[in-house]
């Protein structure tokens, strides 16, 4: 697997992600997997797209401390979310930002949704494993 996505699955599963906090790539990593929230080329109101950003948070992005206003600033800020000049108006960017180009061909091909689920889900069961793997390990001490 390539490392963008191994490092997409580490981002997925850590706990209280501030995005403030990461490194260059992994901010990366996930503006562009909440850009990947809107359909290109389709455009929306400030609700429609904060209500779409609210959603990724709660999904895909749910480990991640910002609220939806904040991330949509970001995504604008970064390029990745356009706004018309009465900042009515908002798409997804038609090309993404250099830095982020590699990113994001990795990114375009997922189901987001579902690898952040199964991800999550695999992460869940290994460490249901461990522990009851540890359980055992103890049982089996004790007597």
């Amino acid at each position: 697997m390539p490392p963008i996505l191994d490092r997409f699955k580490q981002l997925l599963i850590r706990h209280e992600i501030s995005l403030g906090n990461l490194n260059a790539v992994d901010i990366g990593i996930m503006i562009v997997a909440a850009s990947l929230a809107t359909p290109r080329r389709a455009q929306f109101a400030e609700k429609e797209i904060t209500e779409r950003l609210a959603r990724w948070l709660s999904t895909v992005g749910s480990n991640v401390r910002t609220d939806a206003v904040e991330l949509r600033r970001q995504l604008v800020d970064s390029r990745c979310l356009e706004r018309d000049a009465a900042g009515r108006v908002y798409t997804r960017s038609a090309t993404w930002p250099d830095k982020w180009q590699e990113i994001a061909s990795e990114l375009e091909s997922l189901d987001i949704e579902s690898f952040a689920d199964q991800v999550r889900t695999e992460e869940i069961e290994r460490r249901a494993a461990r522990k009851r793997a540890a359980m055992e390990k103890k049982d089996g001490q004790g007597s």
